[in-house]
């Protein structure tokens, strides 16, 4: 295999790790979201924050993955991927830590919503 088709096979492997995640927390966001009105108004500042937490980690996963739609869609242009491909496993490796952050906050979400807003 050469080095861009590599390359190419690491962004798409990205690209679909971190849409299959973000539609997860995408989800999440709304149901919280969606659960802020009928929240005590106690627990909506505690609420509101990790809604905001949740929506700006997607957004940013979405702009991660509008910039490896178009660096897969460059790679015809691109000769020598080396570095390419690294600079690929260094955003794989960004996406992975956003997960790890994101994982965190999962548990506080599925707790809150399951003891605040009667979620499952």
């Amino acid at each position: 295999m050469s080095n861009k088709e590599s390359t190419k096979k690491a962004i798409q492997s990205i690209i679909d790790s971190a849409i299959e995640t973000n539609s997860i927390q995408m989800a999440r966001a709304k149901l919280l979201g969606e659960g802020l009105e009928s929240c005590p108004d106690k627990l909506r500042i505690q609420a509101n924050d990790l809604y905001e937490i949740l929506r700006f980690n997607t957004e940013m996963r979405d702009d991660y993955i509008r910039f490896l739609k178009d660096l897969k869609e460059g790679l015809k242009y691109i000769d020598d991927t080396n570095k390419l491909y690294d600079l690929v496993l260094d955003i794989g490796d960004s996406l992975g830590e956003l997960d790890n952050i994101d994982y965190k906050y999962i548990k506080r979400f599925d707790g809150f919503t399951k003891n605040t807003l009667g979620g499952e």
